[in-house]
């Protein structure tokens, strides 16, 4: 009969054991978190086999099994949908959150509702550098934004002019060139189509000899030219301001050689000049002596150009011999 209590007592040991871990969610290894039966006193005895697994109880695992899958899954879910804050996480459907994040009792890990760490959401913050701040506009009345600083001073109006006294209102008239076709008794200067510039006497002399050059001084007497007849259509050039005329030094007819002046004779051919229209206004100048064209050096752009003569056909000059008679009286 003990030996029959005893194996009752055994059993009853191991019900309540297992009776104990179903209500707590544990599996089946009770031997590992329960450890031996109590001493009764008596001397040890072999330990008796656990008794068989009942139908019941494995449905009852089966089902412990199942909430734990179900507690982790429902956990995996709410952190996909939307982690909390560190300071706000709502716990699991597998119980409230206990400080210190404690370990489960049977899998020895961290229950599925301790709070974690998660990012901000890109889209909770804003960059600075993005924000935008809207200021006050004017005030509905029409008010107009005031400007730091002081006022300027503000300027005397200047009084209006009596009519007596009140300018011209357009600019004086400036008579364009008068372009002249060669006649005994004018005045005009002789322009060179190549440079712009007119010939004159080299620095104003009055002297024979002085050398004839180019110039752009157009206010100088030196640089006009009054026209006198010397018979068969060619004209006699008579330097204002010295007096003497333009000459062709000895009747020379060699190429280059630069023109002077000197004093007036009747009848001097070296100083009598034929003048041929080439179209619009200009002239070819030919001396009557030797047949050479009156030509400005090499096309010279600088006052003191020489004035020479060169040999060319009259009616097909380049630019360096063709001239334009300009009135100046």
């Amino acid at each position: 009969m003990d030996e029959q209590a005893d194996e009752w007592e055994h059993a009853r040991y191991w019900q309540q054991h297992a009776d104990l871990l179903s209500a707590a969610g544990a599996d089946d290894t009770v031997s590992d978190t329960m450890g031996d039966p109590p001493d009764t006193g008596d001397e040890p005895r072999p330990a008796a086999p656990p008794p068989p697994a009942s139908p019941g109880r494995s449905r009852l695992r089966l089902l412990v099994r199942a909430a734990i899958v179900l507690v982790a899954a429902s956990a995996v879910v709410a952190v996909i949908a939307g982690p909390s804050s560190r300071s706000g996480r709502t716990p699991s459907a597998g119980g409230p959150a206990t400080a210190g994040a404690p370990l489960d009792v049977v899998t020895g890990t961290p229950p599925l509702d301790t709070p974690t760490t998660t990012e901000p959401s890109a889209t909770t913050q804003t960059p600075a550098a993005t924000q935008q701040t809207t200021l006050p506009g004017p005030a509905a009345t029409g008010a107009q934004p005031t400007t730091a600083g002081p006022k300027p001073a503000t300027t005397p109006a200047r009084p209006r002019a009596t009519a007596s006294a009140a300018a011209p209102t357009t600019a004086p008239v400036v008579a364009a060139p008068q372009v002249a076709a060669p006649a005994a008794g004018i005045v005009v200067r002789v322009v060179s189509r190549s440079s712009g510039d007119s010939v004159g006497v080299s620095r104003g002399s009055t002297a024979d000899g002085a050398p004839i050059v180019s110039s752009s001084d157009t206010a100088s007497t030196a640089q006009r030219w009054r026209l006198t007849a010397t018979g068969g259509g060619c004209f006699g050039l008579i330097n204002v301001r010295s007096g003497l005329a333009l000459d062709n030094p000895d009747g020379s007819h060699v190429d280059g050689q630069q023109m002077h002046q000197w004093t007036a004779f009747a009848g001097n051919t070296n100083q009598a000049w034929c003048f041929q229209p080439v179209g619009g206004g200009w002239y070819s100048i030919r001396s009557m002596s030797a047949g050479a064209l009156l030509d400005l050096r090499d096309g010279g752009q600088s006052d003191g150009t020489a004035i020479q003569q060169w040999g060319a056909d009259p009616a097909a000059p380049n630019a360096n011999q063709m001239w334009q008679l300009v009135r100046v009286n």
